[in-house]
């Protein structure tokens, strides 16, 4: 059974703290950077932004060569 609830997370590289609602997943609207893991921590917004910005740019790199 899935839980729908609104959670508070704190970001494990930032340690900032930000709503993650499973009913409304804000992160599902970002490209996927990495596979999503049952029980691992989830990065925050900002965070997550990041480490995909990074991904895409290091995969432009490796195509351009």
């Amino acid at each position: 059974m899935q839980d729908d609830t609104e959670k508070i997370k704190a970001c494990p590289k930032c340690d900032n703290n930000f709503k993650c609602s499973p009913a409304d997943c804000w992160c599902a609207k970002l490209p996927p950077a990495m596979p999503m893991v049952e029980g691992a921590s989830c990065f925050c917004p900002t965070c997550l932004e990041k480490l995909i910005s990074a991904k895409l740019n290091a995969a432009k790199d490796i195509f351009q060569k």
